[in-house]
């Protein structure tokens, strides 16, 4: 079982054409090509706003300001009396 892990890890390394360590890919299908993370900032926020900006479904960043979007729920950002 290591062997064949092993074996996954190195052709993942060289299809991927992984240079350093930590990298992120971002693989939507197999017909596009992959989008590297080039940040060097690994925090949560940071590779979270990497994905969200090529996911499907958007997730808007919690402001005061309302956004204007077909995908917003405008009774989600009301303020309650």
């Amino acid at each position: 079982m290591f062997g064949l892990i092993r074996e996954t890890e190195s052709g993942l390394i060289s299809k991927y054409k992984v240079k350093s360590y930590p990298s992120i890919f971002l693989i939507k299908s197999k017909d596009e090509k992959p989008i590297k993370y080039e940040n060097s900032e690994f925090t949560y926020q940071a590779v979270f706003d990497f994905i969200n900006i090529y996911s499907e479904t958007f997730v808007f960043k919690s402001t005061e300001e309302e956004v204007k979007s077909s995908a917003s729920k405008p009774w989600l950002s009301e303020k309650v009396p």
